[in-house]
């Protein structure tokens, strides 16, 4: 019996010595968050200054993804954010609107992207434009453009970057 219990503990040994810093480490982090007055870590505190104001300051941040939605070539919304909606637009000749239930900032931007038969892999099937409309915008109308740049049907992804 003690055989096997020296085999295991030493088969183990770094699992072992993994729970243990682990511990340590979560041990280490509750006690400075119950210890520490509130407010008391800033720029001094942190080494090197890695994080500074101007990471944490939101007009210097690039944007991030407001709305997103994935539509086939009828205009047939496949999957979105917020349950976007296909509205007016001539989708068989290759021009969409979608719309989302809440109003977007005027600093908003569109893109869109043309989806191949295998998302990612191979030459690209066309190109998308795509524009926030309207003065209190709602929505994004894209067109979508085959290889010869003519204006077709085409399944596509678009994004609403805030």
């Amino acid at each position: 019996m003690f055989i096997r219990l020296l085999g295991h503990a030493r088969s183990n040994v770094v699992a072992y010595l993994a729970l243990v810093l682990a511990g340590l480490a979560l041990a280490g982090g509750a006690y400075a968050a119950l210890s520490l007055p509130a407010g008391s870590v800033g720029a001094r505190q942190i080494r090197n200054h890695s994080i500074g104001p101007v990471k944490l300051d939101p007009p210097a941040i690039g944007g991030s993804v407001r709305h997103w939605a994935r539509v086939d070539a009828t205009g047939t919304i496949v999957a979105s954010s917020s349950r976007a909606n296909d509205n007016a637009g001539t989708p068989s000749e290759g021009a969409y609107l979608i719309t989302w239930s809440d109003t977007f900032s005027d600093r908003c931007a569109a893109i869109a992207t043309v989806l191949g038969p295998v998302a990612g892999l191979g030459a690209s099937p066309g190109f998308a434009n795509a524009r926030v409309t309207g003065a209190h915008p709602t929505g994004v109308f894209v067109s979508t453009y085959g290889t010869d740049g003519r204006q077709a049907p085409a399944p596509f992804s678009v994004a609403v970057i805030c």
